[in-house]
């Protein structure tokens, strides 16, 4: 899987895939059917699936993910959340906007239980998206609120000169 996330942010999203499938096959093999391993493995086979715009797939395997989550125990928030942005950028680009909306919304609530505050580069790539989905779709309101969430979260930890901190206030 590591090396699946060094093909797939150098582009290589076919070789990524054949990582991540091999992965995925090694963990049903080898692990119970509600180890922990096996949602992250569907999560980033539904990941990799949107970003080769294979969108059913990526559902599929998105919701695989979601569902083993709801059945086992534990604090997989961040799973969860991450998750939901992945079928929220899947719905949106289906221009099923109420349907994203919903997952962009619930990934915002879970990626709060599971940062407590403290936010990272992920997160922050989600307010980012999420507030330009927002503003694109009439909710102009929601996407200053998470425009402003991040700014005040970099202007806190960082400081008003960081590059993050100078694109979001533009």
């Amino acid at each position: 899987e590591n090396y699946a996330g060094i093909y797939k942010s150098m582009g290589d999203y076919q070789k990524a895939l054949e990582l991540l499938t091999y992965a995925y096959n090694q963990k049903r093999q080898y692990f119970d059917a509600n180890h922990t391993e096996l949602f992250k493995a569907k999560i980033l086979l539904g990941q990799i699936y949107y970003e080769l715009r294979d969108y059913k797939k990526a559902n599929y395997f998105l919701d695989a993910g979601i569902k083993h989550i709801e059945k086992i125990s534990g604090d997989n928030y961040l799973w969860d959340a991450d998750a939901h942005y992945s079928k929220a950028l899947v719905n949106e680009a289906l221009g099923k906007i109420d349907i994203a909306t919903q997952n962009y919304d619930k990934a915002e609530s879970l990626y709060d239980l599971a940062l407590e505050g403290s936010y990272d580069e992920m997160y922050l790539d989600f307010i980012e998206k999420s507030s330009l989905f927002y503003a694109q779709n009439n909710q102009k309101e929601k996407a200053l609120k998470m425009a402003k969430k991040a700014y005040d979260y970099v202007k806190e930890n960082q400081g008003i000169t960081t590059s993050f901190e100078i694109q979001q206030t533009l």
